[in-house]
């Protein structure tokens, strides 16, 4: 099963709640690395069609 879009936010929240320093932060950015894989996600939230500049998912 791929990791998503939903199950990386809540995955984020749960994180963030319990640490909002350093160590929260670095275990956000593994669960960015895990998102990253997911082809289909990343091509629709992230793809060469995005008008340029910044992007809020």
């Amino acid at each position: 099963m791929t990791y998503t879009l939903e199950a990386f936010c809540k995955d984020c929240n749960s994180v963030l709640k319990v640490d909002k320093g350093p160590g929260g932060r670095e275990k956000i950015r593994d669960l960015i690395e895990k998102v990253l894989t997911n082809k289909e996600l990343v091509a629709k939230h992230l793809g060469p069609d995005l008008p340029a500049g910044r992007t809020t998912l």
